[in-house]
């Protein structure tokens, strides 16, 4: 009998039989982190590991890890339920997060390679050009991708981990956020996406601390946005 095709789901099939347990954490991961799994829905080992195509156990020691990392919590015998925050813990969250990446784009500042810096430019004028089709999920990818260059352009493994870790808060709050002020308040949007220069001007100058600055106060800003839109649509769905 053919063995049965794996499931379709929010999580990637592995393909290679090294390391399960790695890959299994890490495609779990990346469909909380992208929103895919969405923060307070719950999963089962058995369910995971018939998406992924393998067996329970690399998944479940996958997910031990995810608990201690917070990521997933643990809601009964053998189900999980993706971590959703309280209010307060994402206020608090949002400070870490802001810290960490005024220090990454301090260490890009630093430790940035003339090509990265190029990088890092084009980045911006892609997502730049695309600014008045803000409220699209294509537009906040493109300025996604200008902040993961500058946080590769740090140099620094650790930091990079630690980043991935804090900004798996909701996803999809985040862009329906953007969408809800874009619509409400477009200056708003247009002020904010202007930040982006500055920090790119830091960074090419080699300034860490006016880079670190200006990275913090945006995505302070941004992220408070973010709170109150979260926070009322959490109520609104109690």
């Amino acid at each position: 009998m053919a063995p049965r095709a794996p499931r379709r789901g929010p999580v990637h099939v592995l393909t290679r039989t090294d390391a399960l347990a790695d890959q299994a954490y890490l495609s779990i991961r990346d469909a909380i982190t992208s929103g895919r799994l969405a923060s307070g829905s719950k999963v089962t080992e058995r369910q995971l590991a018939e998406q992924l195509g393998v067996s329970v156990t690399p998944v479940r020691e996958a997910l031990r890890q995810l608990e201690q990392e917070m990521l997933v919590e643990r809601v009964g015998a053998r189900e999980r339920r993706i971590t959703q925050m309280a209010q307060q813990t994402l206020h608090e969250t949002l400070l870490i997060y802001a810290a960490m990446r005024g220090v990454a784009a301090r260490l890009a500042a630093q430790n940035a390679t003339d090509e990265e810096l190029q990088g890092i430019a084009a980045a911006l004028e892609r997502a730049q050009s695309a600014k008045d089709d803000l409220p699209t999920g294509q537009a906040i990818a493109l300025f996604d991708r200008f902040h993961q260059l500058i946080e590769s352009a740090a140099h620094n493994p650790v930091l990079a981990s630690l980043l991935g870790t804090v900004k798996a808060f909701d996803p999809s709050y985040r862009e329906r956020s953007i969408q809800e002020q874009a619509r409400a308040i477009p200056a708003t949007i247009v002020d904010r996406v202007a930040h982006h220069q500055p920090i790119l001007d830091a960074i090419r100058s080699r300034d860490g601390e006016l880079a670190d600055r200006l990275m913090r106060e945006h995505t302070l800003e941004a992220g408070q946005d973010y709170l109150r839109y979260s926070g009322a649509a959490k109520e609104a769905s109690a």
